[in-house]
């Protein structure tokens, strides 16, 4: 199906107008509009864009020992990330329970986020919250580049002790997450949860002076 648009000039006192498939003119000024598809391709061109910048931002985050900022009064931690017209923004506050969200920007404006929080480290194992959120770091550098939210489907540890977990309900644009770490006990068949959080995940989607939408790959 082609886009149509109207060209509007003067003859003989009266206007005139022609169809002419993918342009608007009135005069002389021209736009473009963008088919269906165009729009459905340039979508699908900054989705991509947007994983291999979480893919990149996770090699440079809190799991692979990034540098962090520490804001004195309130505790909140801070990881930034930066590339061309690419930045990721990290902010948490805690530790056995740490909440937090991260941010994407793009060309300056907010364009995704992930929110995270949940149980964190159950009090039952408070003492060994160190093991945990070392194999937790181990476990999210093995993301899945596909879908850079968290760690992969499953991963478990060398020792065969530790065991991670994350499922997701939805995918990059829009989704629900749960992810946990057990740990054998020694005894037969049983593991132990040592920590679960869960978050969402998604575009974000502004809008301009008429309150139509702005998508961030706009």
């Amino acid at each position: 199906m082609h886009s149509t648009s109207y060209s509007k000039r003067k003859a003989s006192g009266m206007c005139q107008f022609s169809l002419i498939p993918g342009t608007i003119s009135k005069d002389n000024m021209s736009e473009t509009i963008p088919t269906p598809g165009q729009k459905e391709s340039k979508k699908e061109q900054w989705l991509a864009e947007l994983t291999k910048f979480l893919s990149e931002s996770y090699q440079h985050g809190w799991a692979a020992g990034a540098e962090k900022a520490k804001d004195p009064e309130t505790g909140e931690k801070t990881l930034i990330y930066e590339r061309g017209e690419w930045k990721s923004i990290d902010r948490y506050t805690g530790y056995f329970a740490a909440p937090g969200e991260t941010k994407i920007f793009y060309k300056g404006r907010h364009a995704w986020s992930m929110q995270y929080g949940g149980e964190g480290q159950r009090p039952k194992y408070y003492r060994e919250v160190q093991q945990t959120y070392a194999f937790l770091k181990e476990a999210l550098q093995a993301f899945n580049p596909e879908l850079p939210v968290r760690g992969p489907e499953y991963y478990r540890g060398e020792d065969g002790e530790w065991q991670y977990s994350f499922t997701v309900e939805g995918d990059i644009e829009n989704g629900i997450w749960r992810e946990k770490i057990d740990k054998w006990t020694g005894y037969p068949g049983e593991a132990e949860l040592f920590f679960s959080q869960n978050g969402t995940c998604g575009i974000i989607i502004d809008k301009d002076a008429d309150h139509n939408p702005v998508y961030p790959w706009d």
